[in-house]
């Protein structure tokens, strides 16, 4: 005699799904910042021992030809934002003129891109040493 298992049509077996997924890698990254933060407050105090620097370039070996090479980068990252912006230009305004609305917003995030660059080289020596002079303050 045999005996058939009759099932519930209302309980199905579920797949783990992306939320299932997603609340994994949370609660993964919540433990791990907990694991971290409890270690930085229990054991940086008891061993930390003061430590300090002093960037200076003098003396170093090859310090000029790697400011030589910043300028080089710098030179590149002014010429690659000029190209950026004028091609974002024409870009825009071709596409425009032909109603592209796509072609448009290429244009403009070329355009943006290349004023970005210049703003970014232009302003980085001077964002770099006002931060260095902040945190040495104190």
């Amino acid at each position: 005699m045999s005996t058939s298992t009759i099932t519930d049509p209302t309980t199905t077996a579920t797949t783990p799904s992306v939320d299932t997924a997603v609340g994994r890698f949370q609660r993964m990254a919540m433990t791990l910042l907990i694991s971290v933060a409890t270690t930085l407050v229990i054991v940086a105090p008891v061993a930390a021992e003061p430590v300090t620097l002093n960037p200076t370039g003098g003396g170093a070996p090859g310090g000029g030809f790697i400011q030589q090479v910043i300028n080089w980068a710098g030179q590149y990252a002014l010429w690659s934002g000029l190209a950026a912006f004028t091609i974002g230009a024409g870009w825009w305004a071709w596409s425009r003129a032909n109603s592209m609305s796509s072609g448009q917003h290429k244009g403009q995030m070329l355009l943006m891109g290349g004023a970005v660059a210049a703003i970014g080289v232009g302003l980085a020596p001077s964002i770099i040493n006002v931060l260095t002079d902040a945190a040495t303050a104190g």
